[in-house]
């Protein structure tokens, strides 16, 4: 049976460290370190960047403690394994390859008679009685509340971020954090340059050893890793936009499914990432559309294929739509 654990309110000038005493929490140094700041420093006077960083601190550490405590209930369960050794050694070797020490894990927790689920239950036991990760869920959940008061008068927010299934308060704070004034941005191709999303010599934007990069890494990786992964999830309006082109390569694009590396057939990453790319850019130019009109102002021109290909205008998956008529 779990344990229960007691949440404590308080409010929000107490210092990290009089909140961790009165959690009775032995990893002071641990959250001291992982923010620097106390939680009335937090919360007080803060304007939406500064509660932005604030709250992409908090997540980042609340999640890294989560794969530790995960990786370590996995590990406790692995060694009672016969194949424990082996799945070590493979570890330390650079050269093995991942989805073997993936298969294998998975072997020996079957034999073991574990699954995910027994992990995640091991794991959230852990975790709720994880003082330090308890105490930055509480942050977070006021951070948010705060940053939500910001949000609120934006108009790209309640006009258009709001309405996107998929998009929290957290993802549509880095997003906008990350990108500053979509008007600065005259065309929407700018925008996806900046983002790492272009295509240049018919290849995406890659990093290259020796030069400079052209685009927002972080930028990058909140659009493909997070926000378009919980489309997918989500099943977002903009979710049919992959399932769509999905289908369309998988009909045009055999040679996608072949794996390039072992030359095995049913390869479907290429896929994936062909769609869900397809699907973020999608998002990205509505995205655009909708910061400017959110600034008052008429959108200075059209997509590149409708302005000089003559492609029809598709209508918006989430069009802007004024909070305040």
């Amino acid at each position: 049976m779990k344990e229960k654990v007691e949440v404590v309110e308080f409010d929000t000038s107490d210092t990290i460290e009089e909140a961790v005493k009165r959690h009775r929490v032995s990893e002071r140094r641990e959250l001291r370190s992982a923010l620097g700041v106390t939680l009335g420093e937090l919360m007080i006077g803060s304007d939406f960047e500064t509660l932005t960083r604030d709250l992409w601190t908090i997540d980042d550490t609340k999640n890294r403690i989560g794969h530790q405590i995960r990786a370590k209930v996995q590990n406790d369960l692995l060694s009672g394994s016969p194949h424990w050794e082996e799945i070590k050694r493979m570890r330390g070797d650079k050269e093995s390859d991942r989805k073997e020490i993936a298969s294998l894990i998975k072997k020996a927790l079957k034999e073991l008679g574990y699954d995910e689920d027994e992990i995640t239950n091991q794991r959230d036991l852990a975790l709720a009685q994880h003082s330090t990760y308890q105490l930055l869920d509480i942050m977070k959940n006021e951070v948010a509340k705060s940053l939500t008061g910001e949000l609120i008068n934006m108009p790209i927010w309640t006009g258009y971020l709001q309405q996107v299934t998929g998009i929290s308060t957290l993802t549509a704070s880095k997003l906008l954090y990350l990108v500053k004034n979509v008007t600065r941005f005259n065309q929407p191709s700018k925008l996806m340059k900046y983002a790492g999303l272009a295509v240049i010599d018919g290849v995406s934007d890659k990093p290259k050893r020796g030069e400079e990069l052209h685009y927002d890494p972080e930028l990058k990786s909140l659009l493909l890793g997070v926000i378009g992964d919980n489309f997918i999830k989500s099943g977002s309006q903009y979710r049919r936009v992959y399932d769509e082109r999905k289908k369309y390569t998988v009909q045009h694009r055999p040679e996608w499914g072949v794996n390039p590396k072992t030359k095995k057939e049913g390869y479907k990453a290429h896929y994936h990432a062909d769609a869900r790319r397809v699907m973020v850019k999608r998002f990205v130019m509505e995205f655009w559309k909708a910061g400017w009109l959110a600034s008052g102002q008429e959108v200075p021109t059209k997509p590149y294929a409708v302005r000089i290909l003559g492609h029809d205008e598709e209508p918006d998956i989430v069009g802007y739509e004024p909070w305040l008529k």
